[in-house]
């Protein structure tokens, strides 16, 4: 059965609120292939998010944190949360902001200034570059802003690449990125 076919090799990111009400998926299709997806007050399923305000990733995780990780897409930071750290993205991969701006002119200013520090990890693309420079011009003058390259990624890798290099436990895959972190964390500085 193809449309069961379908189903089963579909994820689905759920994005929460603070409470951990879900709000709004994005949903991931085989070939890169992303839908926005919602179920509204009735229980009718729409693919759109008209009318919804967006939050960052993971939310519901990170709002009480004072440092969080900032990377390209809802799959690293699932791949962090299951190292138990802290994480989060916006929807939309690496041209994400530009479309978010537009609706919510105030987004990272309401989410993004009870932060003390946010690493940013992109990936080893020009994309990823784009991506960490645009989430810095946004989230800078909030809290104190981090740029962490990755050593070793081939060409679009990101930070799910660089942990399943690591040999060893999940606790020894953490240890050994926020020792990198620690060690190669440099600030960002906007381009002038």
């Amino acid at each position: 059965n193809v449309g069961q076919s379908m189903e089963q090799e579909r994820t689905n990111y759920e994005y929460r609120d603070g409470n951990g009400r879900l709000l709004y998926s994005v949903v991931k299709f085989p070939g890169k292939n992303f839908r926005r997806h919602r179920i509204d007050s009735d229980g009718k399923e729409h693919w759109n998010w008209d009318g919804i305000q967006q939050v960052p990733y993971n939310w519901h995780s990170v709002h009480n944190s004072r440092a969080v990780l900032f990377v390209e897409g809802e799959k690293d930071v699932d791949t962090l949360h299951s190292l138990d750290i802290t994480a989060t993205t916006i929807a939309g991969g690496s041209n994400g902001w530009g479309p978010l701006l537009k609706r919510q002119p105030d987004f990272a200013d309401r989410y993004f200034k009870g932060f003390d520090h946010i690493f940013i990890i992109p990936d080893n693309d020009e994309s990823g570059r784009k991506f960490a420079d645009d989430t810095a011009e946004q989230v800078n003058g909030f809290c104190k802003v981090w740029i962490v390259n990755l050593p070793s990624l081939k060409k679009g890798g990101d930070v799910s690449d660089y942990l399943d290099s690591i040999d060893g436990s999940s606790a020894v895959k953490k240890e050994n990125l926020l020792d990198y972190i620690e060690s190669n964390k440099t600030t960002w500085i906007p381009e002038t």
